[in-house]
């Protein structure tokens, strides 16, 4: 009884007040689609969230939003960051040791650190990559690589530049004395970004410097060429003097004339040859008369 007159008199309000509330709950579902965007937050893939609260205390810095959908006031707001491995690149120019100016493309690759992203957020922002990462890459590449000489530069294993700029960027960039103090009196990760390494794609020179660098190669080489062609000279001209002092002892040892020894040679291997019919050689008596490749004793004897 008491349940069948509760809804007749809800359904008589109802009635005497439709008009009122059926512009009530178009007005509340216009609201809703309006703040749509600022209600339904959508954190995708390889994101994070950062919840500002506008009433209660700002930007929050112990926890973030991970993927998928939340709901949250129409007057809060989310600051969405991307957390995958990011890569970028620059072009710098650099002065060596010896004061030469050469330009290093590098790329590097990072990260934010989504368990503090609150912080990075509050106290760097979203562009601290521009801030923060950059600056430090540009900085610490060019302090080590300017402690190497050209020739260095060329020579050392890139691998332990790169390790040696990967290592100081690190420290630097979580070495902020605002967020160091901040984390370490909260007693969490120091560290809010993630950088993972460093890559020295290209080392180049100055046009100028690097034709002079290839004249002076040039150079050297045909120094080196002509360095060769006189050693080489060198020791044919010592070969011939121990060639010319062996023939000068063996004339003395021998008492025979080296023309005359080497006219012998000669007849010995004309008169061995089977094409030999008949050979005269010069007019002394020592030299043999050879007739059809044979030296007979009659001829000797004559």
């Amino acid at each position: 009884m008491i349940i069948n007159r509760y809804f007749r008199k809800t359904k008589e309000w109802l009635t005497s007040n439709a008009l009122e509330i059926t512009v009530c709950v178009m007005f509340i579902v216009l609201m809703i689609l309006f703040f749509a965007s600022r209600i339904f937050i959508i954190i995708q893939s390889g994101q994070a969230g950062v919840y500002y609260r506008l009433f209660n205390g700002g930007t929050v810095t112990d926890y973030y939003f991970g993927e998928g959908i939340h709901v949250i006031p129409p007057w809060n707001k989310v600051y969405i960051y991307d957390v995958r491995l990011q890569e970028e690149s620059r072009l710098l120019t650099v002065l060596t040791k010896d004061g030469l100016t050469v330009e290093a493309e590098v790329s590097f690759r990072y990260s934010p650190n989504v368990h503090t992203l609150g912080i990075l957020h509050k106290f760097i922002g979203p562009d601290y990559a521009k801030k923060v990462v950059t600056p430090e890459v540009e900085a610490d590449s060019r302090n080590i690589i300017s402690s190497y000489d050209l020739e260095q530069l060329y020579d050392t294993d890139r691998r332990v530049i790169q390790q040696m700029i990967s290592d100081s960027v690190l420290t630097d960039i979580n070495n902020q004395v605002i967020l160091d103090t901040l984390l370490r009196e909260e007693g969490r990760d120091k560290t809010y970004i993630l950088f993972q390494d460093i890559f020295i794609k290209n080392i180049s020179l100055p046009k100028k410097v690097a034709e002079g660098i290839e004249d002076k190669i040039v150079a050297e080489q045909e120094l080196l060429t002509y360095t060769y062609i006189l050693e080489t000279e060198r020791r044919e001209a010592e070969r011939k003097r121990i060639e010319a002092v062996g023939i000068d002892s063996f004339q003395s040892i021998s008492r025979i004339s080296i023309l005359k020894w080497r006219g012998l040679e000669v007849t010995r291997a004309l008169g061995e040859s089977p094409n030999t019919k008949l050979v005269i050689m010069g007019t002394d008596e020592s030299l043999p008369i050879i007739l059809n490749g044979e030296v007979t004793e009659n001829d000797t004897n004559k």
